[in-house]
């Protein structure tokens, strides 16, 4: 990613992951009519592609949780984002970090109160089969040291480690519980 805003030419960069994909033909468009060029970070609404039986996908539309939440869980799909190409060049994200490099930078802009903008326009598709959902407690492992490190939290504390628990609890039913029972008592989206 850091390759590619380097060769980047307009004033916005947007990331697609491999699969990922706009919404529609208009999005671009509908963006630019909407954004406020001063902003350094736009973001907007994304859809979450699922896979269901017999290889159909089910599509689970949702908004953003509000900004502030960034400093507890990652509120911007990185795909349904517009970032100002000097801002990624002046940050690169970190490449030490497999899975959560852009919740590192939204959460680095955020406590540098770079402005952020949103734009209530569904922007992209994207696969709940990607590395980062299948690999959830890689991911919630980099976003508590991201965390840690911003100062947020101390993963050492007995909540952080009572929360990486839970997580590591709800990775195992999901892999040990078959999906029609999930769906029998709400857990079946994933």
């Amino acid at each position: 990613m850091n390759k590619g805003v380097l060769l980047a030419k307009g004033l916005f960069v947007n990331m697609m992951n491999a699969g990922d994909c706009f919404t529609g033909n208009d999005v671009l468009a509908n963006v630019s009519k909407e954004m406020d060029k001063q902003a350094d970070i736009i973001y907007g609404n994304a859809c979450a592609i699922g896979l269901r039986s017999k290889g159909k996908r089910d599509k689970y539309p949702h908004k953003p949780k509000n900004l502030e939440t960034i400093t507890k869980t990652v509120p911007i799909i990185h795909p349904a984002a517009f970032v100002k190409t000097a801002l990624l060049t002046e940050n690169p994200f970190d490449e030490n970090l497999k899975i959560a490099g852009d919740y590192k930078f939204f959460l680095t802009m955020y406590l540098k109160k770079r402005i952020f903008q949103y734009i209530d326009i569904y922007i992209a598709d994207y696969y709940l089969d990607g590395i980062s959902s299948q690999n959830i407690l890689l991911s919630e492992n980099e976003c508590a040291a991201i965390k840690d490190e911003a100062g947020l939290i101390n993963r050492k504390s007995l909540s952080a480690r009572f929360y990486y628990f839970k997580v590591i609890m709800i990775v195992f039913a999901r892999k040990t519980t078959p999906r029609w029972f999930r769906k029998l008592f709400g857990g079946g989206k994933t």
